[in-house]
Parts: structure tokens; C-alpha cells; sequence
């Protein structure tokens, strides 16, 4: 399932969007500008069952008067905060509808929403597991984005990062559209857009999966060694990851085991070299206890300790130059290093050797 904290759909949804209370008689109680604040409201509060109740509300009595009252297009802003809520409160389903509708019954630019119905309908049909029409509904979005008002602040590169996630999750994998787009979505970060931590390690996650079930292994190595900082977080984050990634690597090498017993040594070490790059993604004790502590005494903590962790361990290697855009270092090892972490391709790995400060991001989160 991929999900989203909704930051962009708030920020769109707020934006003045409605003219229609104008058209209604002045004397008019629980008009449509009434039925819009009073979910405006429980929208900032999060009380999404209560914005639901005011929208669909607004619907049922004002829909079936559209034309006769003169409303316009506008008029679709409350299909989109329907879907909004309806997603909030896990009806993926009936969000799909919602935003489905807001996109074909008021298709004019009046209904300041109408693109990013589309993005959000496509988003919720991931949800649903449906990915294949979830990349349709999203690849459609990006041909069409840019000449609306609202929907061209979207960050493309994060929608890339979703593809991503899409394809590779289809049954089969379809592994070619997912590593294209995975890496727009990396290569929109090198130029410095802002893009999530999370929408580029959870793809990274979904491509590894992908790979394992296809076999993948060797163009999955080949991406790290291109990208080498797709998982530039600090590592007490990353640590959030591990036992995916435990799990993962477990995965892979009894594969890589099985096809050697099958004399398949081609593909077993294929499979092999894959799990060497994923262990080296692991954080090491002392890595995610420096951090910890860095973390703390940012916030001002005495000495930054904690129960259970001696001493603050530096950042070996780090500057204040240390940015993801740095060019790919590499040790005596062999190892290379970017950002987070070096790993060595080849032969054994190298843990966690340097943990350049976390960058703070913005924008909705999918997993």
C-alpha cells in the first residue's frame, strides 16, 4: 500500500477556488459558502468524518441545482475535499469516485482542483493495489500538469518517485518504467529539487523486491553504483528500514544459495552481489548512536546522552561541504562513498563509514 501525509492536497484544497456563494439569494442559510467553512474548518482540525458529512451535504442538496442557481465549475471543489477525506479515513474506494468525479463533471478551469483530482485519483488507485491504472491515471497527470495554476507546483519529481513505486509493484514488474522513473526522481534530487526521503527509499525498496522476483540483481547494483547516496538519510533513520532490509537480504542470498546448488553460479552471484549492496545500507551500532546523540544535542540536551548511550561518536569525515551533490568518493577499499554511507560493490561489504548531517525535506511521503 503507498500512502501520503495529503500536505499537497491541503495546500491545494485552501487556495480560493469557489465564486458561488455570490449567485445565491443574500437571505440563503447553509449555502454552499457555509456548507465550504464549516469543512474548511474540520479539515484543520483533522476531523475528516465531520468535513465529510459537510461536503456530501452540499452535494445532495446543491448538485442536482447547478445550472438552475447558475453555480459553475468551482462547484467541484467539494468532490475534491470529498475525496480528501474519504482517503483520510482509508475509503480509497469511494475516494477514487470522489476525485474521479470532480475531474469529468467539471472539467473547466473554474474547478481550480480539476488536475490535481487527476494526480489524486491515480494516487488512491495505488492504495487500492490497482497500479497498473494507477500509472496510467499518473502518467496522464504529467502530460497535463504544467498549464494549470495549482497542479504545475506539484513536484514532478515526486510523482516520478510514485511511478516508480507503481511499476515496480504491478504484477509483473514492469522493472524498465520503474528504474526510468526512480531515476528522474533521484536525478530531480542531484539538481537540487526538493524531493522526500521517503518517496526515494520506499522506491528503492519496491525496485529491490521487483528485482528479487526477476532476477534484476545486476541492474539493481548498477543503479546503486550510479546513485550511490538513494538512501542519503541519517542513519537513525535509516534504521526505520532495517528489518526490510535484514529481511531482503535474507531473501536474496538463500536465492543466491538455491541457484548455485542449481549450478546457475552466473545468477547465483548476481543475486549474491545484490545482497552485498544492501547490507551495506545497514547502519552499524555506532553510527546510529553518534546520531542519536547529535540529534539530542541539537535540541539543546546536556552533553546529549541518553540512557543506554556512552560517549558522542563524530561524524568521521564530515564538513560543512558534505551535501548529497558531492562527487562519488572512493577509499583505499575501493569503496565508494556519497552522502550517507560507502559500500563496497565487489567482494565484502563496507558498513556505514561516514554520516554527513541529514537534509530536512518537504512534500507528501508514499510507502
Amino acid at each position: 500500500m503507498i500512502k501520503s501525509n495529503y500536505t499537497t492536497a491541503l495546500a491545494a484544497g485552501l487556495v480560493s477556488v469557489l465564486s458561488i456563494g455570490a449567485v445565491l439569494p443574500s437571505g440563503a442559510q447553509h449555502g454552499p459558502r457555509d456548507y465550504q467553512r464549516t469543512a474548511l474548518t474540520a479539515i484543520k482540525e483533522g476531523k475528516w468524518q465531520e468535513a465529510l458529512d459537510a461536503v456530501d451535504r452540499c452535494i445532495r442538496v446543491y448538485e442536482p441545482r447547478i445550472k438552475m442557481l447558475g453555480l459553475d465549475d468551482g462547484f467541484g471543489w467539494f468532490y475534491y475535499q470529498k475525496g480528501v477525506c474519504l482517503a483520510q479515513l482509508k475509503n480509497y474506494k469511494e475516494a477514487v469516485e470522489a476525485f474521479k468525479a470532480c475531474y469529468t463533471k467539471f472539467p473547466s478551469a473554474k474547478n481550480q482542483l480539476v488536475k490535481m483530482a487527476l494526480f489524486r485519483e491515480g494516487e488512491n488507485y495505488c492504495r487500492l493495489g490497482d497500479f497498473a491504472k494507477g500509472a496510467e491515471l499518473l502518467e496522464k497527470f504529467l502530460k497535463e500538469y504544467r498549464s494549470d495554476p495549482v497542479a504545475r507546483n506539484v513536484n514532478a519529481g515526486e510523482v516520478q518517485g510514485l511511478l516508480a513505486q507503481c511499476y515496480f509493484k504491478m504484477s509483473p514488474p514492469a522493472f524498465e518504467k520503474g528504474m526510468e522513473n526512480l531515476t528522474s526522481c533521484v536525478t530531480s534530487r542531484y539538481k537540487g529539487r526538493r524531493i522526500t526521503d521517503a518517496v526515494i527509499t520506499n522506491g528503492f525498496l519496491a525496485m529491490v523486491d521487483a528485482a528479487i522476483k526477476t532476477g534484476k540483481c545486476s541492474e539493481t547494483v548498477k543503479f546503486v553504483e550510479n546513485y550511490p547516496s538513494v538512501m542519503n538519510i541519517s542513519p537513525t533513520r535509516v534504521a526505520l528500514y532495517t528489518p526490510r532490509l535484514v529481511s531482503y537480504v535474507a531473501e536474496v542470498l538463500e536465492k543466491s544459495r538455491s541457484l548455485l546448488q542449481d549450478g546457475k553460479q552466473k545468477e547465483s552471484e548476481d543475486y549474491a552481489s545484490l545482497a552485498m549492496v544492501l547490507m551495506g545500507l545497514l547502519p552499524d551500532q555506532s553510527g546510529v548512536m553518534a546520531d542519536a546523540n547529535y540529534s539530542l544535542d541539537r535540541l539543546g540536551r546536556a552533553n546529549g546522552a541518553v540512557p543506554g548511550v556512552t560517549g558522542f561518536f563524530p561524524y568521521a569525515g564530515q564538513s560543512e561541504g558534505d551535501s548529497p551533490d558531492r562527487p562519488v568518493q572512493q577509499d583505499e577499499g575501493g569503496r565508494k562513498g556519497h552522502g550517507r554511507f560507502y559500500v563496497q560493490l565487489h567482494g565484502q561489504p563496507g558498513l556505514g563509514a561516514w554520516f554527513p548531517k541529514g537534509c530536512p525535506r518537504r512534500l507528501p511521503a508514499y510507502q
